[in-house]
């Protein structure tokens, strides 16, 4: 997908976890703000496909196909996927999306010149 490496380890999926926490708190205090709420709107539509990339990555560092990212919608059941996928270490080798993931890679190099 955009701007994702094919695997991401926990500590990656964390940081991006975290930055999305800090966004919606602060997208709450301003939502008091007519224009500001449809600005947000639109930018939170571009957000979900970025965060269904970026868990499908995280199912790659399981050796896990991306369909598996269909359990956030059924209630309960995302609650501990989303468990599996904070604690729950990936892969120490190689498999067929990739090489073990270092740190901090959710922007890879190859990405950025692909823009260029």
């Amino acid at each position: 997908m955009i701007f994702i490496s094919k695997r991401i380890n926990r500590r990656s999926f964390l940081i991006y976890d975290a930055c999305l926490i800090l966004y919606m708190y602060l997208v709450g205090f301003l939502m008091d703000v007519v224009w500001l709420g449809l600005i947000f709107s639109i930018f939170n539509l571009f957000l979900v496909a970025v965060s269904l990339s970026v868990v499908v990555s995280r199912l790659h560092d399981f050796d896990r196909t991306g369909w598996w990212a269909l359990l956030i919608f059924i209630p309960v059941v995302n609650l501990i996927f989303c468990i599996m996928l904070f604690f729950t270490p990936g892969n120490k080798n190689k498999n067929k999306y990739g090489e073990v993931s270092g740190k901090y890679n959710i922007f890879t190099s190859k990405d950025v010149e692909s823009l260029k």
